[in-house]
């Protein structure tokens, strides 16, 4: 069962993401956050000390269960094409269902906020890193996928959806979405996958 804590816990940080996204992060109060949350100022603070904490909690929490979903997604893919346009796809799906998170991760980055958890961003980021370095190794030993470092694989392959999403939250994308997810996830596929593989695509 949930805790009272837990859940007042999610129902501030909901609440704040709406705020700062109608309000701007810098615009937004605790007081604005308390009322929409329907809670008392000191509930608030008896959870989070400052709204900057609450910037920083809601950032690793959103970032966590989007990378959460992702890897439970790829870890299902049994083929290298798959699992690469699986990684595309999930990020431009998520950013069409969660629009108001994806901003908000946008936005964050540029807070002071951020600094007092990049820890706990880089400690999920190597959480989720590792999980798809094992699918990339396992890939490339097959020689199904290139073997490349890292932070170019996901330059590569989540850099260019990336930037469509943010043209997109802000409504000056001239591809629709759906049109969008095809594109990026053939050409991140197409991007790093082999020359054995591209190969036996163009096989008659």
């Amino acid at each position: 069962m949930t805790s009272p804590r837990r859940d007042r816990r999610s129902e501030i940080l909901d609440a704040a993401l709406r705020c700062f996204v109608e309000r701007g992060i810098a615009a937004t109060t605790i007081a604005d956050i308390r009322e929409r949350a329907g809670a008392t100022t000191g509930s608030v603070y008896h959870v989070f000390p400052s709204k900057d904490a609450i910037v920083g909690a809601l950032y690793v929490d959103r970032l966590r269960s989007y990378q959460s979903d992702l890897l439970a997604r790829a870890s299902r893919h049994r083929t290298a094409r798959a699992f690469i346009r699986g990684i595309t796809l999930h990020y431009l799906e998520w950013v069409e269902a969660e629009p108001d998170a994806a901003r908000f991760l946008f936005d964050a980055r540029r807070t002071e906020a951020i600094a007092a958890v990049a820890a706990e961003i880089a400690e999920a980021n190597r959480e989720s890193f590792a999980a798809m370095r094992r699918s990339i190794d396992h890939f490339a030993a097959k020689g199904d996928l290139q073997d490349l470092p890292m932070d170019i694989f996901i330059a590569v392959v989540i850099g260019p959806a990336a930037a469509y999403a943010r043209h997109w939250l802000e409504k000056e994308s001239r591809t629709e979405m759906h049109r969008a997810r095809a594109l990026l996830a053939d050409l991140a596929w197409a991007s790093v996958q082999t020359k054995n593989e591209r190969n036996e695509e163009n096989e008659p």
